[in-house]
């Protein structure tokens, strides 16, 4: 949906779904699958954080893994705004912390993109140093954070500080009074 001069969807974040196991051997002639869902700016960078995640939960290292399928998740493009709740580990110079980060948006890879871009700049954490768990939809009434409780709110109402038009008007009818 393309009604304005900012492109909402050009985002550096999409979510994929990858799906992997163990190479098949004699001892294991049926490996298990293991799916995971996660949110980077590629799929060559998705499988890489698969891999990254194989290693430290299930101690599967990357030569005896595959990866036998890797998707791209399609965001609903909707326009309509909804709260998703981040639940996250991120990685410190003292060590690591866990985050919870309620954020308002229209889809989710929106909702990641925002949180990597807040953490970046507020605590200086870069999103190779996020990893995270669950990325969940919400209602309104369920909010805690004050932000998201804000602009959750029935009647908000956002000032206009610079009106810029919208669209770009290239020509302009004759009989038109543009200064009215």
């Amino acid at each position: 949906m393309k009604f304005s001069k900012i492109d909402y969807f050009n985002i550096n974040v999409k979510e994929y779904r990858i799906s992997g196991s163990k190479i098949q051997s004699k001892e294991e002639p049926v490996p298990t699958v293991f799916e995971s869902t996660l949110f980077a700016s590629n799929p060559v960078v998705a499988k890489s954080l698969y891999f990254k995640q194989l290693n430290k939960q299930y101690k599967i290292k990357r030569r005896d893994a595959v990866v036998l399928r890797c998707i791209e998740v399609k965001q609903a493009s909707d326009f309509v705004v909804k709260n998703y709740r981040i639940t996250f580990v991120y990685r410190t110079r003292t060590g690591f912390q866990n985050a919870y980060k309620e954020i308002r948006h229209v889809n989710k890879a929106c909702a990641v993109s925002t949180m990597f871009q807040e953490f970046g700049s507020r605590h200086k954490v870069r999103h190779e140093d996020i990893y995270i768990s669950t990325v969940e939809e919400f209602k309104a009434e369920e909010a805690t954070k004050a932000k998201c409780l804000t602009y959750s709110a029935e009647g908000v109402k956002f000032p206009i500080f610079k009106k810029i038009p919208n669209t770009s008007a290239k020509y302009v009818p004759i009989d038109t009074d543009i200064f009215n």
